[in-house]
């Protein structure tokens, strides 16, 4: 039988993983990199072997995915040898003109069943018939209409739930408490520094439950005891490829950083985003990560327009370490939607290229395949060392390598639901005898 093969962008591996599972069950031979690369294999070695072997390809089209060389590399391969290519739109995204001209199939506007069963017709049209596809409902031959009858509902249909508010709080399957965030819009930026500005509006339009605290070395032990540094599934290919040649087996660990309710730091871009994917989630963008610490008020601090030293854990107060987090500690400086430590204590990882405002999501900065340098933010704040970059807008930024003590990490969660609702964890580092940003 032939095989299919699935190209997408890093960011959109849940839903390209959701679309092989059901090509699967309907007897389909699927090639997806995350489950058929073997541990040890050179990546570039085995994505050609994959092209070489699948006469179908499936092109998850978004953004990151137009975006991606990568993605461009294996679909261009395919062009070349004359192999079919059926689009797959999953999100919204300027399609190149050769994909452009290709007749795509549509998972984002309508439901997901049926998306799926247009699939499963453009396949067997292309000579991959399944061995399910003939329960698919076919069109129904048209009709004359001899009547129009009313139809009645016996019991109302179930309402509709309401949206959690602002803040609502919730623990996911991995124990980790979170707090939801709405959508919304706010100014974004500020005057201050050159790399801040402009000042500009940005819209936040998918809600998102994003961790209530850093995450801890508690819960980044967990990630380790579950195999998190030998499972090359929550991996980026360039993360797993910097976890081999390096031989990282767990993150750098400092004396002092070492209680389980301090926030994990020592940790590279890579891990962080690895750890983000066990959770069932990923790194917040820049974007979303300052709209949970300012909110439509534009706040200068989490908590409001005055610095409050007793809000926050800065190098006056901090003792030359970070300080242990958890629900219902340093309360009185959390953001507008409950989240704490946003500012100070740690630097923060955020998935998003450093490049200058005004800040677009679409325009490649959000490509988890770039190696570029990438923001951090102490909740977008500053760490346990810092006194004079505790606003919400300071950014700094990093190479993807980066392990120090003064970064970790925060997770925001993209579920799909009633909501369409994400999950932004939250990632740190950090390291005692680090000068950053005093």
């Amino acid at each position: 039988m032939s095989r299919i093969f699935i190209s997408y962008s890093r960011v959109d591996e849940p839903f390209a993983r959701k679309i092989a599972r059901s090509l699967s069950d309907m007897g389909a031979q699927v090639w997806l990199d995350v489950e058929d690369i073997p541990a040890g294999m050179k990546w570039s070695t085995a994505i050609q072997q994959g092209l070489n072997v699948c006469q179908i390809m499936l092109l998850i089209v978004s953004p990151e995915s137009m975006a991606s060389n990568n993605v461009e590399d294996e679909w261009q391969y395919f062009l070349d040898n004359k192999k079919p290519i059926i689009p797959i739109l999953f999100r919204p995204a300027e399609k190149h003109f050769q994909i452009n001209r290709l007749q795509h199939v549509d998972f984002h506007n309508g439901s997901y069943q049926t998306a799926f069963e247009r699939l499963m017709r453009e396949l067997s049209a292309k000579g991959l018939p399944l061995a399910n596809s003939m329960d698919l409902p076919q069109p129904r031959p048209q009709q004359p209409v001899a009547t129009s009858p009313r139809i009645e509902f016996t019991t109302a249909p179930p309402p509709k739930p309401a949206e959690p508010a602002a803040g609502t709080r919730m623990t996911d399957d991995k124990g980790v408490e979170m707090v939801y965030v709405p959508a919304g819009k706010f100014m974004m930026g500020s005057d201050e520094n050159d790399d801040e500005k402009p000042i500009h509006e940005v819209q936040i339009t998918t809600p998102f439950w994003l961790d209530l605290t850093p995450v801890t070395n508690e819960s980044y032990a967990r990630f380790i005891n579950d195999g998190g540094y030998k499972n090359s599934t929550w991996w980026t290919k360039a993360g797993w490829v910097w976890v081999q040649v390096q031989k990282v087996t767990e993150p750098e660990n400092y004396e002092g950083f070492n209680d389980p309710l301090q926030p994990r730091v020592g940790i590279s871009w890579y891990e962080s985003l690895a750890y983000g994917a066990w959770r069932g989630g990923r790194l917040s963008t820049e974007a979303e990560w300052e709209w949970a610490a300012r909110g439509s008020q534009n706040r200068l601090y989490p908590w409001g327009d005055t610095f409050d030293a007793k809000h926050i854990i800065f190098n006056e107060n901090s003792s030359r370490k970070t300080a242990v987090v958890g629900s219902g500690i340093r309360q009185s400086g959390a953001s507008w939607v409950g989240a704490l430590d946003m500012s100070g204590n740690v630097w923060e990882w955020c998935s998003s290229l450093y490049q200058s405002y005004p800040y677009h999501a679409d325009d490649g900065r959000e490509n988890l395949d770039d190696e570029g340098s990438r923001i951090v933010r102490a909740g977008r704040g500053a760490s346990f060392k810092s006194v004079r970059v505790l606003r919400i807008a300071t950014t700094t930024i990093l190479s993807p390598v980066t392990i120090t003590a003064v970064f970790g990490l925060c997770v925001p969660l993209l579920f799909e639901s009633l909501f369409a609702v994400g999950v932004v964890l939250r990632q740190q580092q950090a390291r005692p005898t680090g000068l950053l940003h005093l």
